[in-house]
Parts: structure tokens; C-alpha cells; sequence
């Protein structure tokens, strides 16, 4: 149980800062500040807002930043399902290893003695 727990927290603290949101999705004032970054990304390449590339430079930059959090947002899907795997194979192994108690009741007289285990 502590090597899932601590797997859990371990993967918490990987995952804690990604945001998986589409950028549609973001606050007006989260959209700017990306769209502020996507334009220092085209102005790196020498892009700048005045020339013709401009748009087409920001939509390939929007487009991989959705693909990247989509990838992302996967990842964190199939890992949540792998912890949760990891669960029930540990639960049901302590359950596979229980220590297994039996009672007889003697039997009064001729009739047969009774065995419960649980």
C-alpha cells in the first residue's frame, strides 16, 4: 500500500502544474498572455506582427500548443488508469495472501461435525 501511495504522490507532483485545457477554454486574460508568447515565438523566427506571416505563425503555434495539451491530457488519462491498476492488483494480491481460519463444530451423536472458513 505505501509503494502505491508514494507512486501516487510522486505522479501528482509530475502532473500538478500541466494544464490540459484547449486554449478555447482559458480565461480572456489566460488567451492573451499565450497569444503574448505565441508572438515572441514568431518574432524569434522573424515574424512580426505587420507582416503577412504573422496569422498563419500564431494558428501553427495555436494548433501545437492544443496538440501538445490533448497529448498531454491523454497521458494523464492513461496514467491515472495505470495507478488505478496498480491498485486493484495490489488489493486483490493481499487479498490472495489472507490467512484463511477454519472452525469445526463437533458433532453431538452420530451426526457429522460442521467446518466453516473464512
Amino acid at each position: 500500500m505505501f509503494k502505491v501511495g508514494a507512486l501516487a504522490l510522486i505522479g501528482l507532483g509530475f502532473l500538478a502544474g500541466c494544464d490540459t485545457r484547449p486554449l478555447n477554454e482559458l480565461s480572456y486574460a489566460e488567451q492573451q498572455e499565450i497569444l503574448a508568447k505565441f508572438t515572441a515565438i514568431c518574432a524569434e523566427s522573424g515574424v512580426t506582427e505587420k507582416s503577412p506571416e504573422y496569422r498563419r505563425c500564431v494558428q501553427t503555434e495555436i494548433n501545437a500548443e492544443n496538440a501538445r495539451r490533448s497529448r498531454q491530457s491523454e497521458g494523464m488519462t492513461k496514467f491515472g488508469q495505470g495507478l488505478a491498476a496498480a491498485g486493484n492488483n495490489y488489493s486483490a494480491a493481499a487479498r490472495a495472501n489472507a490467512p484463511v481460519t477454519c472452525r469445526t463444530t463437533p458433532a453431538v451423536g452420530w451426526g457429522s461435525s460442521t467446518t466453516t472458513c473464512y
